[in-house]
């Protein structure tokens, strides 16, 4: 799935197309947890993801939510994923994830 790294968010969202092509499917109801983003205030459906992986790094049941269909462009990798990870940095233009 791709994704931006955002250290504003403070939990991974998803986008309802992404979720689904990940084999998640929130019912309607399940859109309970409000989210403020950049586009305004909408409902959201919380999960647990049982793995993110990009490429070596390995992090597992991570917390996330599913934005209901059309409220996001593109899913979010947060701070759920990498507040878990050693560190991060930025280099010369370069995202490094320690894990």
């Amino acid at each position: 799935v791709p994704m931006m790294v955002d250290t504003g968010a403070s939990i991974i969202a998803l986008t309802h197309e992404d979720a689904q092509r990940a084999g998640i499917f929130p019912n309607p109801a399940d859109f309970r947890i409000p989210i403020s983003t950049a586009n305004g205030n909408v409902g959201a459906a919380p999960v647990k993801l049982r793995e993110v992986r990009l490429d070596r790094i390995l992090v597992r049941d991570v917390d996330a939510v599913v934005l209901p269909p059309g409220k996001l462009r593109t899913s979010l990798l947060g701070m759920s994923f990498l507040q878990r990870l050693s560190g991060f940095n930025v280099a010369s233009n370069t995202l490094v994830m320690r894990q």
